[in-house]
């Protein structure tokens, strides 16, 4: 686990074409999500390989002032998990070295994972893939965010699920002491169930987790709605609301491209979303303002 955290109003406002400034942890942040939008995409016509996934760590470090000497290919370095100032010796685990173990490791997890075993339930075939793959720790860096990536994207090539909503980083950033336990123990025994049990749990929890968010959200749009209606408000405004749903942080040149309208169309709009609450001024200039639907922030970075 990276450690990587950002505030999702930053990430959203580095969308926004008004955006000056983004902060290292913002723009890091932004090039997964980029990096994952684009796997999405890709995944439904290439299949999860060597190839791919060195495509999308370059990708994901393709800005970065600190990317990997090897940076598009597996690394061509031993690592090691643990404290980096601290000698090889006295680390938690050394995965394999850069050489034709590192590459008939990764050969064989290729395999595996392009393999249909239907005697396995996709859940738990995701389960022994990830830990399989944090073990290969096949990347100079990046091997977190691209393990996490592959979890999900095992699901949608199997068609277990239609669209990319799960997301185990938030669950194991909350459990990450225990995740790396559960890692290290599967290396230590060879006894997986724990394992198993663990990430079905942290599916599990995230699944309902999505759920619970998007009933709140379904809740938040219906009540914004009534305010609207109460006001005899019409036209555009109703198709602005339901994108706060999808986009909760805009401003008013934003809002008129995004929806074809005239700016002050937009500002007329944002000022009635304001008046009822449903949009917060963010920035507290009088020029280049961001507004954004605090309470959809909200529910959104509860999930």
């Amino acid at each position: 686990m990276e450690g990587t955290v950002g505030l999702l109003r930053d990430l959203l406002e580095a969308q926004l074409n008004t955006v000056q400034y983004l902060s290292p942890e913002t723009k890091e942040i932004n090039a997964y999500v980029e990096v994952a939008m684009t796997a999405f995409d890709m995944i439904h016509h290439r299949a999860i390989s060597v190839g791919f996934l060195s495509e999308l760590q370059e990708r994901l470090f393709r800005e970065s002032p600190d990317k990997p000497q090897d940076v598009g290919h597996p690394r061509q370095d031993i690592v090691w998990i643990g404290d980096k100032k601290r000698p090889i010796e006295e680390s938690r685990f050394v995965p394999p070295p850069a050489d034709d173990r590192l590459h008939s490791g990764l050969d064989s997890w290729v395999k595996w994972v392009q393999a249909e075993h239907v005697h396995l339930a996709p859940i738990v075939r995701s389960a022994l893939a990830h830990y399989q793959f944090e073990t290969l720790h096949p990347f100079g860096d990046g091997n977190g965010r691209l393990g996490r990536l592959v979890v999900v994207l095992q699901l949608l090539r199997s068609g277990t699920i239609q669209q990319p909503a799960i997301t185990l980083s938030p669950w194991l950033l909350r459990n990450r002491n225990e995740y790396q336990d559960q890692l290290l123990t599967v290396s230590c025994t060879g006894d997986w169930n724990p394992w198993v049990r663990f990430f079905c749990s942290a599916i599990s929890a995230q699944c309902f987790s999505l759920i619970s968010g998007a009933e709140r959200l379904l809740g938040w749009l219906n009540s914004s709605r009534k305010l609207i209606d109460e006001r005899h408000w019409t036209g555009a405004i109703h198709r602005v609301l339901a994108g706060l749903v999808e986009w909760p942080v805009t401003t008013i040149s934003d809002t008129a491209s995004r929806y074809s309208i005239s700016q002050m169309n937009a500002t007329r709009i944002v000022q009635h979303l304001v008046e009822v609450g449903i949009l917060t001024e963010l920035t507290g200039k009088s020029y280049g303002r961001t507004f954004g639907a605090v309470e959809v922030i909200n529910i959104v970075e509860a999930i």
